[in-house]
């Protein structure tokens, strides 16, 4: 055995300088594996001022594997390059801005040496001014000739003069639509606006956003100097109608100069109100005494509201007013009318405190507006008597 084993190690050693360095052997073979990505997306817009440039930085990644003391074949350098043609065609200077190693587990259990991941980032920083720019990446490996290895477009845009309208508020299937029109002069894209509600002596609130990409009329073509046809947009106000229906509204143009005509000029409309409901009468306590019941709301307003008491008359004539709430669940049939759900609009006045005093005497119930609208005399008002108290 022992003479066999100093035979084969023999052999091995006599082999070696065949292919010169031990490296060599072990390399022998190997190849090492290259790929190339853009860490940045396919495409960036950038938004700048006249005069101005846009700060664009690049990154580019490469990933190589290799063995372990074997020749590398990674990029020693990438750069940029604007596509001749497209733009001005100079190189632009990158720099490396890390270098990363990792260790692999050996995939064929027969490896000489330890299988490496090197993974570089390269970057490029560059000012650039308005118009479309393709860059080119480009990676030099150990001397070799620049290979190009992708692209990226770069837009960069000066908004610029918006021009637009609110043109009203039009209704399609019983639901209120605030239409108009945005676009940037020039610009055949569309652009987004910002829709706000403000009512008196509140600061605005925002809404929506939504974009301008409805088709338009020709002569909106004509107006933003363009052969784009999509400036028109539109924003169901339905949703807003029970917290912000008597707001004026507002739209805002995301970019750009400029503003819409007719802002504050319309007004969501308002579907709250008016106030209903109904005195519906007295009921007797177990301990005899009587509560005064109905109920009362103030339509598509989810909230519920008080009621307001008078004895002997109306306002302005008779003895009150006595407040008190709707805490009393409703039943189905009183939200359908109010148009809310799961709100409490019923409201029980127990009387056992008063009842002697105010016997004989006729109640009238008035809900209170929760969305500005004027207070209502309830139905059923004056036409019942508080009941004797009981005797004791």
């Amino acid at each position: 055995m022992r003479r066999f084993t100093l035979l084969l190690a023999f052999s091995l050693v006599a082999l070696l300088p065949t292919f010169g360095h031990a490296s060599e052997f072990i390399c022998q073979g190997h190849v090492s594996s290259l790929n190339m990505f853009i860490e940045t997306p396919p495409t960036t817009t950038y938004d700048i001022k006249q005069g101005q440039t846009a700060q664009v930085e690049l990154v580019a990644r490469t990933v190589e594997t290799h063995l372990e003391g074997c020749p590398q074949y990674g990029y020693e350098t990438v750069e940029f390059r604007f596509v001749p043609g497209k733009s001005t065609g100079y190189w632009l200077n990158t720099r490396k801005i890390s270098e990363e190693k990792e260790y692999l587990s050996c995939p064929t259990r027969k490896c000489l040496a330890k299988p490496i991941k090197v993974t570089r980032r390269f970057a490029l920083e560059a000012a650039l001014g308005e118009g479309t720019h393709v860059i080119e990446f480009f990676g030099t490996a150990k001397g070799d000739v620049r290979q190009s290895t992708g692209s990226q477009t770069i837009t960069v845009t000066v908004p610029g003069l918006v021009d637009g309208s609110i043109d009203g508020i039009t209704m399609k299937d019983g639901r209120p639509i605030l239409r108009g029109w945005a676009c940037e002069v020039k610009k055949e894209y569309s652009i987004d606006v910002s829709i706000y509600a403000e009512k008196a002596n509140e600061p605005k609130v925002f809404m929506a956003q939504t974009n301008a990409n409805q088709r338009s009329e020709d002569s909106l073509v004509r107006r933003c100097l363009t052969n784009f046809r999509y400036y028109r947009w539109e924003l169901d106000l339905s949703s807003y109608q029970a917290k912000l229906g008597g707001s004026k509204i507002y739209v805002v143009p995301n970019t750009g100069s400029g503003n819409l005509a007719n802002n504050g000029k319309f007004v969501i409309p308002d579907n709250r109100g008016p106030v209903i409901g109904s005195f519906d009468g007295f009921y007797t306590n177990p301990n005899g005494f009587s509560t005064a019941f109905g109920w009362a709301c103030d339509i598509n307003v989810p909230q519920s509201i008080d009621v307001l008491a008078y004895l002997d008359g109306p306002v302005g004539v008779g003895q009150g007013p006595y407040r008190f709430p709707t805490y009393v669940a409703s039943e189905a049939g009183v939200s359908a009318y109010c148009k809310t759900s799961n709100v409490a609009h019923r409201f029980n006045v127990d009387l056992t405190p008063y009842q002697k005093d105010i016997a004989g005497r006729r109640l009238y119930f008035y809900g209170v507006s929760a969305s500005g609208h004027e207070d209502v005399l309830l139905p059923g008002s004056g036409q019942h008597v508080v009941p004797p108290a009981p005797v004791q």
